[in-house]
């Protein structure tokens, strides 16, 4: 059964979180923008801060009541997001081996020391 509370939930978390995103470049503009504008921003990125924390919270309301053991949870969490997981940090690091064109940062993603020291991107 279908609970649309969640789907409200949801939406309000993903307009939260499109409000953190788009606040951050007023609130970056600290001093180079008028105080009002940027104390306007303070308040809509701080009022938005709850978005994440609702998300994993309707996580685990959706998962609440579903018989599954634990190997299977994480079996089945693993094959969807390991694909993910892989294209968007390669993304990212060639995104940013692209941007910069630094042979001694070539080097290090041959060596996968980015991945190994868990810097491949702000986002991951």
């Amino acid at each position: 059964m279908r609970k649309h509370y969640i789907d409200y939930l949801r939406a309000i978390a993903i307009l939260a979180v499109i409000s953190v995103h788009i606040s951050r470049i007023l609130y970056n503009g600290f001093g180079n923008i008028d105080m009002l504008d940027w104390w306007v921003a303070n308040l809509v990125n701080a009022a938005s801060r709850f978005s994440v924390p609702l998300f994993i919270m309707i996580s685990g309301a959706v998962l609440l009541g579903k018989p599954q053991n634990t190997v299977e949870f994480y079996k089945k969490r693993w094959l969807r997001l390991c694909p993910a997981i892989i294209f968007w940090t390669l993304f990212y690091l060639g995104f940013d081996f692209y941007k910069t064109l630094d042979l001694g940062k070539l080097i290090w993603y041959l060596k996968i020391g980015l991945l190994l020291e868990g810097r491949a991107s702000n986002h991951l």
